[in-house]
């Protein structure tokens, strides 16, 4: 969970990683955030399901995770503002996150 407090800047793929709290969690409506109770942490739901390579590849939102054969979301992580927020294909945020 939530267990440090230290400030960071950075590049996120969603606002969800910044709730700490079930119910800002799932009321958070600027993207699909899932609360999971075991770890107790908010995530970004995953959309990137495809059964394969091929259709997760085809899938620019997406990446195809060869090892663990599973398509996932493609993480943001640019190192500063203006390339976070210019990528407009996963619609990253650049924010200052204080998880406290």
């Amino acid at each position: 969970g939530c267990a440090w407090s230290d400030v960071l800047t950075v590049c996120l793929d969603s606002v969800c990683v910044t709730h700490c709290e079930e119910p800002k969690c799932t009321a958070e409506t600027s993207t699909a955030c899932e609360w999971d109770a075991a770890l107790e942490e908010c995530f970004k739901k995953d959309l990137c399901q495809h059964p394969d390579s091929g259709s997760c590849t085809a899938d620019p939102k997406c990446k195809w995770l060869a090892g663990a054969k599973q398509c996932v979301d493609k993480p943001c992580v640019y190192p500063d503002e203006a390339s976070c927020i210019a990528d407009t294909t996963y619609n990253c945020e650049w924010s200052t996150v204080d998880k406290t």
